[in-house]
């Protein structure tokens, strides 16, 4: 049987990207598999092929090199003329393929459809620590995004015959639009690259990612308590001029797997205090390497940190600079850190693929 991935543009292998890439690998074991995007990156396309994979890029020609632009461009002529639908017909046949729609582009139908979030509802988050003219474009455009957003992931379950999220809490969003939700299933790390590199960790540091939907006050709160806090991250230019240069706070940048790997291994804990995240890597990928998250009790990082167990699940900024100072002054169980890695297991991709398996084999 030939499988077929469709993926939002794949220029990276990060964020929404990773099921695609992960699970493409794991299936081209017992299936045949192709990955389909708008655009793939000459580094994605080598890396496909490397993994036994047939990259296939719909040729999109796009001014933009960020995911919500590239969205954009795409979402008028698929909504009304379904473009990169009828050029992915041209190039396979479909009716002979298992599809599995991890998209909001591309309005083709498919046996499965994978739920990721509203892009509006992340832009509404993020706009509150965004520069001025982010905050304006986007406020102007709300009623358009809205619209759009909508109208296209609706029409993605209904031509699905399967629709599946990637959080409970993604689930419930879907719900509110009146799309029909089969099940979840969370996205997948490897747990064989991200997993602790030391028995004996610094802890001398917190560690929290840089992006755009990061609280970046609440950083400023925890590192005025004298907490030294690393900051990783590709995207430099979200963080706000007045944390680069804060005391206590070092700005990492654009790391390396293998880095990012050993930074969350080291620390003391990693703070996660995001706007909206439907599902949220950071807190996985810390606690595959051992070390406990603190975060928001809601949304997709509410359901994948274990309250008091695998880290701390805060209800209010207040609350989390709260824990942060208890953290400080009395530490926690040396059995943590164990139960984070355990814990972790949950979401490795090897447990991940079984789980889509399992709904690819009851539509035979």
């Amino acid at each position: 049987m030939q499988v077929v991935l469709i993926s939002d543009p794949l220029l990276n292998e990060y964020g929404p990207l990773r099921p695609v890439v992960l699970l493409s690998k794991k299936l081209s074991r017992k299936y045949d598999v192709s990955v389909v995007s708008l655009k793939i990156s000459e580094f994605m396309r080598r890396k496909l092929e490397s993994q036994s994979v047939e990259p296939i890029d719909l040729g999109m020609n796009s001014f933009s090199h960020e995911s919500f632009g590239m969205w954009f461009e795409a979402c008028l002529p698929e909504m009304f003329f379904k473009i990169y639908a009828k050029r992915l017909g041209n190039r396979l046949s479909l009716d002979e393929c298992r599809i599995l729609k991890f998209s909001s582009m591309i309005a083709v139908p498919a046996d499965i459809w994978y739920g990721q979030g509203f892009i509006t509802s992340t832009l509404s988050a993020v706009a509150g620590d965004m520069p001025w003219h982010f905050k304006l474009v986007s406020r102007a455009m709300k009623p358009l995004t809205s619209f759009m957003d909508k109208r296209l992931l609706v029409d993605m379950a209904n031509s699905s015959r399967v629709v599946v999220a990637n959080s409970k809490y993604c689930s419930d969003l879907c719900k509110q639009a009146g799309i029909v939700v089969d099940g979840v299933i969370h996205e997948p790390i490897d747990c064989e690259i991200y997993r602790p590199t030391t028995s004996s960790p610094s802890s001398d540091y917190v560690l929290t990612y840089g992006g755009k939907e990061t609280q970046f006050s609440l950083i400023k709160k925890v590192a005025d308590m004298g907490v030294k806090v690393k900051v990783f991250g590709a995207k430099v230019s979200y963080i706000p001029a007045y944390l680069r240069r804060y005391p206590n706070v070092e700005v990492l940048g654009r790391v390396s797997d293998e880095k990012l790997v050993d930074l969350y291994s080291n620390a003391f804990y990693t703070l996660f205090p995001f706007t909206d995240e439907p599902f949220g890597y950071i807190p996985v990928e810390s606690m595959a390497c051992g070390t406990p998250v603190l975060t928001y009790a809601r949304q997709g990082p509410g359901e994948t940190v274990v309250n008091g167990v695998t880290g701390w699940l805060a209800h209010s900024d207040d609350e989390i600079v709260k824990v942060s100072t208890e953290l400080e002054k009395n530490g926690y169980s040396d059995t943590v850190r164990d139960a984070c890695r355990k814990h972790s297991l949950k979401f490795d991709v090897k447990h991940i693929t079984k789980e889509w398996i399992k709904y690819m084999r009851r539509l035979e």
